[in-house]
């Protein structure tokens, strides 16, 4: 999280930065990254205490992670990191499949040379990632899969696909990194090895213009996530 240091020294630099921005971006970013964890408290009066500002930009940013739904409100009206169930995976896939799946069709008619070297790009980092057994790697490879879907998401050049993903793009990334750090080693280098390969063949579609294929090789790759939920051990 942010501190009262560092957030008044951003607000010096650039006086135009919107001040619940900058909270709700620090907080999303902690949340997703699991520097707070699922169960975590957020105290608005505490953090405006700690950051030395007024309760209404944390009430403001709080209320923007709230409808993100990664945070949730208790009966006592004090806000907590919200937990990932299995359920909610299932239906993260779901609405998964409903998008990307057209978004990729889409993008074998608009997707550009930059946007395929972007891919490449991301394809060989996975790989290192993949290939690594630290935290430091686990996360690496959650960002490298998220930039993936993402280039694929705007190469739709559909304003309202893009506008739709950015709805659940903060929970899908939070699930990555949740799973990634849920389940063994062994089972994450197995899903994550088969990953890359995944995303080759989304890459190749794309880039012979097969827009069929392309549309069911990323449906393949998120349907996966039904592995990753036979090798969740909690």
């Amino acid at each position: 999280m942010i501190d009262r240091q560092t957030l008044h020294k951003k607000i010096e630099e650039n006086p135009f930065l919107v001040l619940e921005d900058v909270i709700y971006h620090s907080l999303r970013n902690d949340i997703i990254e699991l520097q707070l964890t699922p169960g975590s408290k957020l105290n608005e009066s505490k953090l405006a205490e700690d950051l030395g500002i007024s309760r209404s930009p944390i009430r403001n940013a709080l209320q923007k992670l709230y409808q993100e739904g990664l945070i949730l409100k208790k009966a006592n009206k004090l806000s907590v990191v919200s937990a990932l169930s299995k359920e909610e995976c299932h239906q993260i896939m779901e609405a998964r499949l409903a998008i990307e799946g057209f978004a990729a069709y889409l993008a074998t008619f608009h997707i550009t040379e930059e946007q395929l070297k972007q891919l490449q790009f991301w394809i060989s980092q996975y790989e290192n990632a993949s290939n690594g057994k630290s935290t430091t790697d686990i996360a690496a490879h959650a960002a490298c899969d998220h930039r993936f879907h993402a280039i694929i998401i705007e190469a739709s050049n559909n304003a309202y696909i893009q506008e739709m993903y950015q709805k659940i793009e903060g929970r899908i990334f939070h699930y990555r990194n949740c799973i990634l750090h849920t389940i063994s080693q062994e089972n994450s280098t197995k899903i994550l090895s088969s990953a890359v390969k995944q995303h080759l063949a989304i890459y190749h579609a794309l880039k012979l213009g097969f827009s069929e294929m392309a549309k069911i090789e990323i449906e393949n790759d998120i349907r996966s996530m039904v592995n990753v939920f036979m090798a969740w051990e909690t």
